[in-house]
């Protein structure tokens, strides 16, 4: 199957790469009514759930697998339970599992539990108040030397290679129940950071039309339709590539295999951040440059004009915001919390991440925390101003905290949606993450206290995930 967001190859939430409107994730395909509904905590309460490090596959997680495998697909699109228990029996460590708890208590509606079986690496978690995790989102795909996915890799677990040069995505699947959380996003990145530490060349995943802009948003490139016609669907190929060193200074121009763009010192790069268009020529060396390329003294102009993003030109007059990252953050990595209007979910984010960097929280010394929008409000939402303070005794105002533009902030290192699909603002680089997270505004407490919830629960992740 492919990646997508719950809608077919590939999948986000369901067995091809597709995203889980909630998380970072691959296509994913349309619910299917007929498939079995797995356990899950009251889908309108993610506070209702602490959620377990990713993991990977055992035999005992089938069945779980299985469920969200078919609560996301329709059947021609869905892998089958004999073709997910080969994949296990062969590949497990290329299956990701994110799983969440409930607290004592709290028992889903006319819902059976879903039993998995209970691994060393979790008995501590699954003993917890004696109940069961719940599959939440899983991605998985075999490793490859070929750099095409092909319709036979899904059905035939012996063509993984487990040193292969390209991590194939099959599926990111997320339980429709628990989708717009954020986790399918969860789940892809840790799948990322795992190819490159295993030393891969990238990874590849195929995925409808309307997902394409999401994998964008994780450094997926668009190399075009594929030749897989799985499920009877027209599939795009996607690729992340991870350049070395040497590619880098031998300026490798793959494109048939890659499908990237060299940068070329006579195209300028447009920055959301200054206002203004950085040219990478003429330009000089950057620390991070000479870091990187220490063989390679720091005055190559040449150098610094093939790799614009790497080099430190002069900067040009700007009345808005900073061109560079990390400008004014004091040697700290910067990370900006994007929405539209930026008036209540990115301003929740950035208040909880100040806070937990001002108060000592172990990893947020590292991080400097912003937030911006680009039509904004006159004020942050009276709801989340007034939540904040009930429920953390953060006062976002009396902190200074107010609407911003993309302009009037620092250039980001990190840079995370807040979740708005296709509208989001076009900042001059792809996001990072995508959060996918519902806008509270206008709805009761009850859900807003719950969207606070979730954004909470990926500040405190980040630490972990961008700590580098």
């Amino acid at each position: 199957m492919r990646s997508l967001p719950c809608d077919g190859p590939p999948r986000y939430d369901g067995a091809m790469t597709s995203p889980d409107s909630g998380a970072l994730q691959p296509a994913v395909a349309s619910p299917n009514p007929a498939s079995p509904n797995p356990s899950s905590p009251n889908p309108s309460s993610p506070d209702a759930l602490r959620l377990l490090p990713v993991r990977t596959a055992t035999a005992g997680d089938l069945d779980a697998l299985d469920a969200v495998e078919q609560a996301c697909f329709p059947p021609a699109e869905a892998a089958s339970r004999d073709t997910l228990a080969a994949r296990i029996a062969v590949y497990p460590d290329c299956f990701w599992l994110l799983e969440g708890i409930e607290p004592e208590g709290i028992e889903p509606e006319g819902a059976e539990s879903t039993s998995i079986e209970q691994t060393p690496s979790g008995d501590a978690d699954r003993a917890h108040r004696g109940n069961t995790p719940t599959l939440l989102s899983f991605v998985n795909g075999m490793a490859t030397d070929e750099p095409h996915l092909r319709d036979e890799m899904y059905d035939d677990p012996s063509l993984h290679s487990p040193d292969g040069a390209w991590q194939m995505i099959f599926g990111v699947d997320t339980h429709p129940a628990f989708r717009r959380r954020g986790y399918a996003g969860m789940v892809l990145r840790r799948v990322i950071d795992d190819a490159r530490s295993h030393g891969r060349r990238g990874l590849v995943l195929t995925c409808k039309d309307r997902l394409v802009h999401y994998y964008a948003s994780f450094g997926f490139v668009d190399e075009g339709m594929s030749d897989s016609t799985h499920g009877g669907v027209a599939w795009h190929e996607m690729r992340l590539t991870f350049e070395s060193n040497d590619e880098r200074i031998a300026g490798m121009t793959d494109s048939t295999i890659s499908g990237r763009i060299t940068p070329t010192a006579d195209a300028p790069t447009p920055s959301a951040f200054s206002g203004t268009t950085n040219s990478p020529a003429p330009a000089s060396p950057s620390p991070a440059l000479s870091a990187a390329f220490p063989d390679l003294a720091s005055s190559s102009p040449a150098l610094s004009a093939a790799f614009p993003d790497l080099a430190s030109p002069s900067p040009a007059p700007s009345a808005t915001g900073n061109a560079q990252p990390g400008a004014t953050s004091g040697g700290k990595l910067v990370v900006a919390f994007i929405c539209t209007h930026n008036s209540c979910r990115s301003q929740i984010a950035e208040a909880l991440a100040s806070e937990y960097a001002r108060t000592g929280r172990p990893g947020f010394d590292r991080f400097t925390f912003v937030s911006a929008g680009t039509s904004l409000k006159d004020t942050i939402n009276p709801d989340a101003q007034r939540l904040m303070l009930d429920q953390y005794g953060i006062d976002m105002s009396a902190r200074g905290q107010h609407p911003k533009l993309i302009s009037d902030i620092p250039r980001p290192d990190i840079a995370i949606s807040m979740g708005c699909g296709v509208r989001c603002p076009f900042i001059g680089r792809p996001f990072d993450d995508d959060w996918e997270l519902d806008d509270p505004t206008g709805h009761p407490d009850e859900e807003f206290l719950a969207i606070m919830d979730a954004i909470d629960q990926r500040v405190r992740a980040i630490p972990a995930t961008y700590g580098r």
